[in-house]
């Protein structure tokens, strides 16, 4: 996408076919002579399966860093893939969150925990567990005009669930990857949002100009995260968003004073 730093690169299916075709051409003519319709037939089938590109997120290694400031705190939300879980007969994601910034009251870093994330990917579309319940995040098989209820991310003095509806959707091409999009937006009344504009989210990395999961919608400066900085995974790469070091915090320099004679 333009405007972003891209580093790293992944493996193309469409790069592989050709070897994979030549090994199923051999496998089917077994005697020197081709086989029936119906291994063709099998044939084409097993080459469309792969070039089908399958819904992917939080895959081993995802990595998400997310810009936060909030009154005397500034610094960054990471995220990260930390293995898989099964909830009931749900087989989940599991997200680490934490968040790592400057205090300038104190000069010191502070680092907390801010809990895990259960995530399901469910063809095409991804689910978070919230109060044993499977809520929609994103869906990228839903059509313009389609909404949903998306749940609280952390408990605040007002209404637990929001709505989004899809405006627009579409294919990108990221790192040399196509992933598709859909946009989203909230009505003002909406409690819990992705952001007060149209956000655009991208499977497998999710939103790039707000956080990856709700931010509420009734309390001034009460949000966990804000825009993405960085997104990377070993087959992926990385994106940087921001220009900056992923992880970069804010420089504090002793003030200088005039010399007193």
């Amino acid at each position: 996408m333009d405007g972003f730093k891209k580093q790293g690169s992944h493996k193309r299916l469409d790069l592989l076919l050709p070897s994979i075709w030549h090994f199923l051409i051999k496998a089917v003519h077994l005697r020197g002579k081709p086989k029936t319709v119906k291994h063709y037939i099998l044939l084409l089938l097993l080459l469309n399966a792969l070039n089908i590109s399958s819904q992917v997120f939080a895959p081993p290694g995802a990595k998400w860093h997310f810009d936060y400031s909030n009154f005397y705190h500034t610094g960054f939300v990471f995220i990260e893939a930390a293995g898989d879980t099964l909830l009931g007969t749900d087989t989940c994601q599991i997200l680490q969150k934490k968040r790592i910034a400057f205090n300038f009251l104190t000069e010191q870093v502070d680092t907390g925990s801010l809990g895990l994330e259960f995530i399901k990917v469910n063809e095409g579309s991804i689910e978070i567990y919230r109060n044993n319940i499977l809520y929609k995040l994103y869906d990228f098989e839903a059509d313009i005009d389609d909404s949903w209820i998306i749940p609280y991310t952390f408990p605040m003095g007002c209404d637990s669930i929001g709505v989004v509806r899809v405006t627009g959707k579409g294919v990108g091409t990221i790192n040399g990857m196509d992933l598709r999009f859909i946009e989203v937006v909230s009505p003002d009344s909406s409690n819990w949002i992705f952001w007060d504009d149209t956000v655009r989210i991208f499977e497998r990395i999710g939103p790039i100009d707000t956080y990856l999961l709700p931010n509420q919608n009734c309390v001034t400066d009460a949000y966990e995260a804000g825009k993405l900085r960085c997104y990377s995974d070993p087959v992926f790469g990385e994106i940087n968003t921001s220009g900056s070091p992923c992880d970069s915090l804010p420089v504090v320099t002793e003030p200088e004073y005039a010399p007193i004679f």
